[in-house]
């Protein structure tokens, strides 16, 4: 066997561990409003009728979109983009959705080798690769049902694409991201970094084009449209909101990645090698660092995860950097630093990091309890009111469920209190408060929220009726 040989062969078995690792962490149920929706809706995708039929006897249609999801012409469908649904529904057609997150984390790890060998010796390019596998960030997006570590996963296989001379695979892989998030047209200047000829600028455009094109025409056939509703997050962005925001992500990022950091900011020595790598993760933080939400814990770095390859691939050049100082450019010195790099950062990870149990899996089995325990106590042609559990009563029952806070859910109470159609409610005392104007119809009609059973979570299940 070729010398070169024995490094793909150990990145593949180490790639196929980390799939193993991964699947036997990954997450076997959903019902939080992202991982719900892109389980909805890659259900529908495939026609596998996950209970997002419309009842026709209800003339108010928005709100039995449940939470993440809208109603447009009859189809309730995600308001996130469709990239991520449709591989969960290419998984789905095998019989196993959720592994497909674990599939492109073990895979990402191996596009990032590829790409460091056309620039690094393999003994780093290796090393990187199983620091990579080791992030606490790629192990918990390995794990969910969430398109952060997808939408990385393509910025990978977009940047191994361009290095290793396919330029219009590199703009294909972009415009399949974008679809899976739009935010990754930032990395559209970085191709331009890597590749400053016009004529690889131009085959990466066809490559855009071509993707985008066939975007729009799977939206147009499966939505009836080329609706999405991703754009109001715009609206959520805060120039204010940079000087706490920028701060916390800069501070997770070197303490959840000490030794691969180090190495990151050991690589400025070579400022034009590294310039793609810094520009990529720049951009990203830039972005996210104007983001309303207030981050508060280590995994909220998961919105940085499409800009964390870079962090590891000037990792790689600082690793070199090391090497050559070392002892020239021997395989020897190669190969005592990528073992350096993944030991001392596995270390890291396991032992100091602000994550080191990132390991402890979390199953959401509570929303089907929750479901289940509805069946007993809900009569059948019910309506129930939710926030949070109104996806999962699609996914684990067929109870016609409405989104508590939508606008039109006054008028849909009005509706059912004329036609004799009980209405329960499944809120806690935060999501009860959404819909005020909803509560003064019922009190209206002399209809109270009357407790008829505590679900396992303690949420309280209401039946709106008289006063006992």
């Amino acid at each position: 066997m070729r010398p070169g040989a024995r490094w793909n062969v150990a990145a593949l078995v180490a790639c196929a561990l980390a799939f193993c690792v991964f699947a036997i962490y990954r997450v076997r149920y959903v019902g939080g409003c992202d991982s719900s929706a892109y389980l909805l809706e890659s259900m529908r995708i495939r026609g596998a009728a996950p209970g997002l039929e419309l009842d026709p006897d209800v003339p108010f249609k928005g709100p039995l979109a449940p939470l993440c999801m809208v109603e447009r012409r009859g189809l309730v469908f995600s308001f996130f983009p469709p990239g991520f649904p449709l591989l969960l529904a290419l998984g789905g057609y095998l019989g196993a959705p959720f592994f497909v997150t674990p599939v492109l984390g073990a895979a990402s790890g191996l596009a990032l080798f590829f790409a460091l060998r056309v620039r690094s010796h393999p003994a780093i390019a290796l090393g990187t690769m199983l620091a990579w596998l080791c992030s606490p960030m790629v192990f918990w997006g390995s794990t969910q049902v969430m398109s952060d570590l997808p939408a990385c996963a393509f910025a990978v296989f977009c940047v191994c694409a361009l290095l290793r001379g396919r330029p219009r695979a590199a703009g294909a892989l972009l415009g399949f991201s974008l679809a899976i998030r739009p935010t990754q047209v930032l990395l559209f200047p970085v191709l331009v970094l890597l590749a400053p000829k016009l004529r690889t600028q131009a085959r990466v455009v066809v490559g855009l084009a071509l993707a985008l094109a066939a975007w729009a025409l799977f939206l147009v056939a499966s939505r009836g449209g080329l609706w999405t509703s991703y754009g109001h997050n715009l609206a959520d962005l805060d120039g204010a909101a940079w000087k706490y925001q920028l701060p916390f992500l800069l501070r997770q990022t070197l303490l959840l990645h000490v030794p691969v950091a180090l190495l990151a900011l050991v690589s400025l020595a070579r400022p034009s090698a590294v310039l793609p790598w810094f520009a990529w993760f720049g951009l990203f933080l830039g972005l996210y660092s104007l983001w309303h939400w207030p981050f508060d814990d280590w995994w909220w770095m998961r919105y940085l995860l499409p800009a964390l390859p870079a962090v590891f691939l000037a990792a790689a050049e600082g690793a070199t950097v090391v090497a050559d100082r070392l002892r020239g450019r021997s395989r020897s010195a190669a190969a005592v630093v990528g073992a350096g790099m993944v030991g001392g950062y596995a270390a890291w990870t396991f032992f100091a990091s602000p994550a080191k149990s990132h390991t402890n899996a979390t199953f959401d089995v509570r929303y089907p309890l929750e479901v289940a325990s509805l069946e007993h106590l809900v009569p059948a042609g019910s309506l129930v009111g939710s926030l949070n559990l109104s996806g999962p009563l699609r996914l684990y029952s067929r109870y016609q469920s409405f989104f508590w806070c939508h606008e039109d859910t006054p008028a849909l109470i009005e509706w059912a209190v004329e036609h004799g159609r009980p209405v329960y409610l499944a809120l806690d005392d935060a999501e009860n408060d959404c819909n005020r104007a909803a509560k003064e119809v019922a009190a209206r009609h002399g209809l109270y929220p009357n407790a008829v059973g505590t679900l396992p979570s303690g949420r309280v299940l209401r039946l709106l009726g008289p006063p006992r």
